[in-house]
């Protein structure tokens, strides 16, 4: 079984981190925050109510990193192209670059590919074609 969890991008402070708790408050503007960690020592927590959660999608790239929704992945030797992970709402992994090229399912090229970044944090990295 997969490992469920998530990290967050805060909009506010445009941090990412690692969700620690996802809070749902009932009030009048019923409102869910996110706690997460900010920094590399796992020391220093944020609490947001504007952010976006992307889900550990359970595979790792070749060189042993996690890879989440948002994330960017390149493969220099097959494709010469970068990808973004996306969710299907039908239940399944992929990666897309943008354009007309085919989506691949993720569990077909994770080991070939590598995290090079994330949308949030490294946006340009979509826009060049040749990586």
């Amino acid at each position: 079984m997969r490992e469920i969890k998530f990290r967050a991008w805060d909009k506010t402070t445009n941090k990412m981190g690692e969700v620690e708790e996802l809070i749902s408050l009932v009030t009048k503007e019923y409102k869910t925050s996110v706690l997460y960690c900010d920094d590399e020592s796992g020391t220093g927590y944020e609490c947001s109510y504007d952010f976006v959660l992307m889900q550990y999608t359970g595979l790792k790239d070749r060189n042993g990193r996690e890879i989440y929704e948002g994330d960017i992945l390149a493969n220099k030797k097959a494709f010469n192209r970068s990808f973004k992970v996306i969710w299907n709402p039908d239940g399944a992994w992929f990666v897309h670059d943008g354009d007309d090229w085919p989506c691949y399912y993720l569990r077909q090229v994770n080991k070939s590919t590598e995290v090079i970044g994330n949308v949030f944090e490294h946006p340009e990295l979509l826009e060049v074609k040749k990586v």
